[in-house]
């Protein structure tokens, strides 16, 4: 199962200094990169916080009801003293059914769980000085089930799709239609 769209709007109470997030081209292998100081770990703390957070098939069916006694009750008796109580309700409620929203996969499940995911070795290599039968080896390796590549993969799939990229885009190059369209839409996808 894998994060196929994510659409999480700037969450005021989080003050993360993130605006809306929209990561709609996921593919099976997600990067993220910066500088230090430039939000990567918030990005993934704001993602945690919604995937933690959603609520199962039995809470969303509470909080439907809820909700619904709760506007029900505040249109019927709006000067009632809990009148205030109840507008707290309705928004809380809505906030976390928001939750389910946020995040799309590629299969439902009851409960979703976030992994953390530290690497027991990092070392990154200059990917563009690679041998080219390297960098293929390592790109293609990053679409194996499993983190251990990652550290290999990540950099050569990028440059492997620059290649790529800057070869059919080149006015010199001759490839057929179809799959200069593919690539360009595979360099895109990054």
């Amino acid at each position: 199962m894998r994060i196929t769209k994510i659409n999480i709007p700037e969450i005021e109470f989080q003050e993360d200094g993130l605006g809306t997030i929209i990561m709609d081209r996921l593919g099976d292998t997600v990067l993220i990169a910066g500088r230090n100081g430039s939000g990567k770990t918030r990005l993934l703390n704001r993602i945690r916080y919604c995937i933690t957070n959603r609520p199962d098939s039995n809470e969303i069916m509470n909080l439907e009801n809820n909700l619904r006694s709760w506007i029900k009750a505040l249109e019927n008796q709006p000067d009632d003293p809990n009148a205030m109580q109840w507008k707290n309700a309705i928004e809380n409620n809505k906030k976390r059914l928001c939750l389910i929203d946020y995040i799309t996969f590629s299969e439902e499940a009851e409960k979703y769980i976030v992994v953390d995911f530290v690497p027991k070795k990092l070392e990154l290599a200059d990917s563009g000085a690679l041998p080219l039968n390297t960098l293929i080896e390592r790109a293609n390796n990053l679409s194996q089930i499993g983190v251990s590549n990652l550290a290999d993969g990540a950099f050569a799939r990028i440059q492997f799709e620059q290649n790529a990229y800057w070869q059919v885009t080149h006015p010199e190059y001759t490839i057929e239609e179809v799959e200069r369209n593919r690539i360009i839409e595979s360099y895109k996808a990054l």
